[in-house]
C-alpha cells in the first residue's frame, strides 16, 4: 500500500509536475468545461421541476446537447473512448500501479473521468451517454431533427432481439480488454469500433473511417442510438457496476401502477423500460421522458384517475384532498 502511495505522490509532483503546466496553460477552457459540468449536475438535481416544464426541458436539453457536441467534442475533443479504460485496467493489473500522471497530462478527459465515477453510482450511465457524450449528443440532435420532420422514428428493433443485442456492447468490451493484455496495440487498433476519433478529428481521417462514421450515424438515427445500445465499449464499460442491483443510488420515480402500465414501456426510445415497468439503468439514457409522464395527470393513468375523483367530488359539493400520487414501487431491474 506504501509502494502505492508512494507511486501516486510522484505522478502528482513528479517530472516538474508537467501535468499542472498544462492545467494552467488550459485554465480558460478548463473552467469553462467545469462550468459545463456544473451545469450537468444541476440539470440533473432539478429533473422534477424540468420534466413539470417539457417546453423548458426541450430546450434545457437540446441546447445542452449542442454544447456536449461543439464545445466537448469539436472544440476542446475531449471525447472520451474505450482506450482511456484499458489503460488504467491494463496498468494495474500487469504494473500494479494506476496511471494517475497520464490521466492529470489529459484534464478534460481526468474531471470527464471523475464526473462520470460519481454520475453512474448515483445516477445511471444514462447521465454521460445521455447528455454529455459528445457522439451521443451529436445523434440525438440528428434523431431530434428527424422527429421534427417526420414526426416520428422507426421503431426500436423487437424487443426480443432488443434484449438480447444489448449484451453485444459488453463481449465487445471485454474482448477489447483481453485483447490489450495480449498488445496493447492491438487493442488499440480494435477500438476503432467506436467512431469518436474521427468525430473530434473533424473527418481529417481515411475514406473508410468516414465511410464507417456515416454508416453507424445513419443507422443510430433509424433504429434509435443503437450504436450506442448494442456496440458502444464504452457505455458498456461505464455501466458494469449497475449489474449491482442496489445502484444507482438515486433512481427515477416510479409508481406502483407502473407494473401494468404501458405508457412508458411503448414510449420509452431506447427500450430502458421492460415490461413492467422497471427501468433498467445499464439502458437508460436520462432523456426523462418518462418522468414528463409520471408528473403529467393528463397522460399518466394513476394521475388522471386522481384528477377525475378529485373533479367528481368538486362537482358534487364535497372537498376534495389535494393531489397526491400513488405510493412509489421499487423500480430496481
Amino acid at each position: 500500500m506504501q509502494d502505492i502511495i508512494n507511486k501516486l505522490f510522484d505522478d502528482l509532483l513528479g517530472e516538474g509536475a508537467l501535468w499542472l503546466m498544462i492545467w494552467r496553460q488550459k485554465a480558460w477552457y478548463i473552467v469553462g468545461f467545469a462550468l459545463f459540468l456544473v451545469v450537468m449536475a444541476v440539470i440533473v438535481f432539478a429533473r422534477d421541476a424540468l420534466a413539470k416544464r417539457t417546453r423548458l426541458l426541450s430546450v434545457v436539453r437540446y441546447g445542452f446537447l449542442l454544447t456536449a457536441f461543439v464545445y466537448v467534442g469539436l472544440v476542446l475533443k475531449a471525447q472520451p473512448t474505450t482506450t482511456n479504460l484499458v489503460t488504467p485496467i491494463n496498468s494495474v493489473a500487469v504494473e500494479h500501479q494506476f496511471p494517475l500522471g497520464l490521466f492529470l497530462m489529459e484534464p478534460f478527459l481526468f474531471l470527464t473521468f471523475l464526473f462520470i465515477g460519481l454520475s453512474v453510482l448515483l445516477w445511471g450511465r444514462g447521465v454521460f451517454c445521455g447528455w454529455m457524450c459528445p457522439y451521443g449528443a451529436m445523434v440525438e440532435l440528428l434523431s431530434g431533427i428527424v422527429r421534427t420532420i417526420r414526426g416520428t422514428l422507426p421503431s426500436l428493433l423487437a424487443q426480443k432481439l432488443h434484449g438480447r443485442l444489448l449484451y453485444v456492447r459488453y463481449v465487445v468490451f471485454f474482448v477489447i480488454i483481453g485483447v490489450s493484455f495480449y498488445s496493447f496495440m492491438l487493442s488499440e487498433y480494435m477500438t476503432e469500433v467506436e467512431p469518436f476519433k474521427t468525430l473530434v478529428l473533424r473527418f481529417n481521417r481515411q475514406w473508410y473511417f468516414v465511410a464507417y462514421f456515416v454508416f453507424l450515424t445513419v443507422g443510430s438515427v433509424v433504429f434509435y442510438r443503437s450504436f450506442c445500445q448494442y456496440l458502444c465499449p464504452l457505455g458498456a464499460g461505464i455501466s458494469l457496476p449497475l449489474f449491482l442491483r442496489w445502484l444507482p443510488l438515486i433512481k427515477l420515480k416510479r409508481y406502483e401502477f407502473c407494473s401494468t402500465c404501458k405508457i412508458c414501456y411503448k414510449d420509452c426510445m431506447a427500450g430502458a423500460i421492460t415490461t413492467n415497468g422497471v427501468i433498467d439503468p445499464r439502458s437508460c439514457l436520462y432523456c426523462l421522458d418518462c418522468q414528463v409522464n409520471y408528473w403529467d395527470n393528463r397522460r399518466c393513468p394513476a394521475l388522471i384517475a386522481q384528477r377525475m375523483k378529485e373533479e367528481k367530488e368538486k362537482k358534487g359539493g364535497g372537498s376534495a384532498p389535494p393531489l397526491r400520487p400513488p405510493p412509489q414501487g421499487d423500480q430496481s431491474p
